[in-house]
């Protein structure tokens, strides 16, 4: 099963899960705390699934471009925002590079639980960098490292991210550290059925 399917399947019961739901308020909380945010800011979510966390700061910012690959996520979130009568949140069926994102657009980036789903790391920290403008801000939201049991062997992934490694590399990707620390543990059962503990980190940088 590819990625797009797997997603696609969990979409309808992606916002029953309180794991999901708490895991996304504490990112949003998170941003709201370390982010100047304005009814001007022009933000972007990255791996937006079904809208969580945009749902928190949307009525903060002028506007929210939702990116994801999953139709079947975006399908909910769709309905989401006809349901709540939203006018300023715009969906982008596709990845970080699809012509409909312009350069030098946004003051906010964001992404929780994706980058690690992302086969090549790099050239997306690079696409933030060119996507954001100067002075914006890019916070990312994701696993520490883990020994590969969060997703199990049906899905090709990384296996979490050492938190100074990945602010060198967003360093040379031309951004400035702002702030970094551990997020929250989630609890989450293996194939086993038994429970783990998985830190979250909180990373933000800032494009000078």
């Amino acid at each position: 099963m590819t990625k797009h399917n797997a997603f696609d399947n969990m979409a309808r019961d992606w916002d029953n899960n309180p794991r999901i739901i708490k895991m996304a308020c504490t990112f949003a909380d998170h941003i709201k705390q370390h982010v100047p945010l304005s009814r001007q800011t022009r933000a972007l979510d990255f791996g937006c699934g079904t809208g969580q966390v945009s749902m928190h700061l949307q009525p903060l910012v002028h506007s929210v471009a939702m990116v994801d690959t999953s139709s079947g996520m975006l399908d909910i979130l769709r309905h989401k925002i006809e349901l709540n009568g939203i006018d300023n949140m715009h969906i982008h069926s596709g990845d970080l590079f699809q012509s409909s994102l312009a350069e030098n657009a946004f003051e906010l980036a964001y992404t929780l639980m994706a980058l690690h789903h992302v086969e090549q790391v790099l050239p997306a920290l690079e696409r933030f960098h060119q996507l954001l403008k100067p002075g914006g801000y890019l916070c990312i939201g994701d696993l520490e490292p883990e020994d590969g049991s969060f997703h199990g062997e049906e899905m090709d992934v990384h296996l979490g991210f050492d938190p100074t490694a990945l602010q060198k590399q967003l360093e040379n990707s031309g951004f400035a550290m702002r702030q970094t620390c551990r997020m929250m543990v989630m609890g989450k059962p293996d194939k086993n059925g038994i429970d783990k503990a998985y830190p979250l980190f909180f990373l933000l940088v800032q494009k000078p």
